[in-house]
């Protein structure tokens, strides 16, 4: 399975996320969990100590890598653009976009033709 955590926000969860949805699937199989946040927290998180999976930065991931693995989660960065959001719909099984559960942060994340500017 590959899983897209992404938001149009950032500090609602994202990394936090895709961590949590990493360690789960890691019960399933062998995960690759790709940090292509520009803050690299997973990364970060990983150097804490020994994750059940294994964290690697974007830049660093080759496409023959991905064989290697039976789940991939990758962290993307906040607000991508509509060609990212329509790259990443196309190669992932399930996009994943972590939101506080309020009217206005909802209602944003399910209308991304229209994001605001803070």
């Amino acid at each position: 399975m590959r899983l897209c955590v992404f938001a149009f926000k950032g500090g609602v969860g994202k990394t936090t996320s895709a961590i949590h949805l990493a360690t789960f699937l890691s019960a399933r199989g062998r995960v690759l969990l790709i940090d292509g946040d520009p803050n690299h927290s997973a990364l970060s998180w990983a150097a804490e100590g020994t994750p059940p999976v294994t964290v690697e930065a974007l830049e660093r991931v080759s496409a023959g890598q991905l064989s290697n693995f039976d789940h991939i989660v990758i962290d993307t960065p906040a607000r991508p653009s509509e060609q990212e959001l329509s790259d990443l719909s196309r190669g992932c099984d399930l996009l994943v976009v972590p939101c506080p559960p309020t009217p206005s942060h909802c209602e944003r994340s399910s209308s991304p033709g229209r994001r605001s500017s803070g």
